[in-house]
C-alpha cells in the first residue's frame, strides 16, 4: 500500500508543478498580448487622431477660402457697380457683367468643393487603412485552479490501484494468503475438493 500512496504523491507533485509552469506560462503569455494590443490600440488611436485633426483643418480651410472668395466676388461686383455709374452705363450688359461676376465665384467655390471632397476622401481612406490594419491578438485562457482537479486524478489512481489489488489478489492492500491465492490444494492431494 505505501508503494501506492507514494506514487500517488510523486503524480500529484508531478501534475502540481506542470499546473504552477501553465499557470506562470498563461499568464506571461495574456501579459504580452495585453502589453501588444495596448501598443497596437495607442498607435491607431494616434493615428485616427492625426486624421481627425487633418479633416478638421480641412472643413476650416475650405469653409474660409468659400467665404474670401464670396467676399471678393462682392468687392469686384462692388467696384464695377461703381464704374458703370461712373460712366453712366446701365442695362443689359451691366447686369450681364455682374451675373458673370456670379458665375466666376460659383465655379471656384465649386472647385474648392470639389478638391476639399477628394481630400476628405483621401483622409477617409487612411482612416479605414488604420481601421484594416488594426489585428488585436488573442490572450491565451486563464488557467484555472487546478488543485481539485489534480487532488481527483490522485485519488482516482490510488483507488483504481486498490481495486487492480483486490482483482489479482483478493485484498486491496495487496498481500496474498494461500486462501486467496487460488491455490487448488485437493489437486495435490488427487481428490477434488467438495462444494
Amino acid at each position: 500500500m505505501w508503494w501506492m500512496l507514494a506514487g500517488a504523491v510523486i503524480q500529484a507533485n508531478q501534475a502540481i508543478g506542470a499546473a504552477k509552469v501553465a499557470k506562470i506560462d498563461a499568464k506571461t503569455q495574456r501579459m504580452q498580448v495585453d502589453a501588444y494590443n495596448k501598443s497596437v490600440a495607442t498607435q491607431s488611436a494616434k493615428s485616427f487622431n492625426q486624421i481627425n485633426i487633418q479633416k478638421a483643418a480641412l472643413t476650416a480651410q475650405v469653409q474660409e477660402a468659400l467665404y474670401s472668395t464670396k467676399q471678393q466676388g462682392l468687392v469686384v461686383q462692388s467696384q464695377r457697380g461703381l464704374q458703370a455709374a461712373g460712366t453712366d452705363t446701365m442695362g443689359a450688359s451691366v447686369e450681364q457683367n455682374l451675373l458673370d461676376i456670379d458665375v466666376k465665384v460659383d465655379q471656384a467655390q465649386n472647385a474648392l468643393l470639389y478638391n476639399a471632397n477628394l481630400s476628405d476622401e483621401s483622409l477617409n481612406a487612411q482612416a479605414q487603412a488604420v481601421a484594416d490594419g488594426v489585428q488585436f491578438r488573442q490572450a491565451p485562457p486563464a488557467v484555472g485552479n487546478q488543485w481539485g482537479a489534480i487532488l481527483g486524478q490522485t485519488m482516482a489512481s490510488v483507488g483504481t490501484a486498490l481495486f487492480e489489488n483486490k482483482s489479482r489478489t483478493g485484498t486491496f492492500f495487496g498481500s496474498r494468503t494461500s486462501r486467496n491465492q487460488g491455490v487448488d490444494v485437493s489437486a495435490d492431494l488427487g481428490t477434488r475438493p467438495t462444494v
